[in-house]
């Protein structure tokens, strides 16, 4: 099984993202998409391994849930820069993680690139 395979290349925000943001420096997404057993025993060891996505360079994440699937996950890592997150996919402790936390489908790996971000209850509110 291959453990991330970036497909191409292409909200929270924290305050090293708005530094990155003020330079002129992109954020990198990674989007991840798979099956877990169960998310209630998933999420955990997910969270065990914040520390170690950190070290990486993440800047945090969000997570989607299908809502016809809710053993589909979504995931949207910020990481400041793709190296870094390359780094972290080498990392041998992800493997053994997702494996622990029940990962049961080949994880689908996205990067893209923010290119705008936009709030229409900022402009409602105007």
């Amino acid at each position: 099984m291959v453990w991330y395979k970036p497909v191409l290349r292409s909200a929270c925000v924290s305050g090293e993202e708005r530094r990155l943001r003020l330079i002129g420096k992109a954020i990198m997404i990674l989007i991840v998409q798979h099956t877990v057993r169960d998310y209630d025993a998933w999420k955990p060891v997910f969270d065990e391994h914040e520390s170690v996505r950190a070290k990486y360079g993440c800047l945090g994440h969000t997570i989607y849930r299908d809502a016809d699937e809710p053993n589909n996950v979504t995931l949207l890592l910020r990481y400041e820069s793709r190296e870094r997150a390359d780094e972290f996919m080498r990392d041998p402790s992800l493997r053994e993680t997702m494996e622990r936390g029940g990962v049961i489908s080949e994880p689908r790996a996205t990067w893209v690139e923010e290119a705008e971000v936009a709030s229409y209850a900022e402009r409602r509110a105007a």
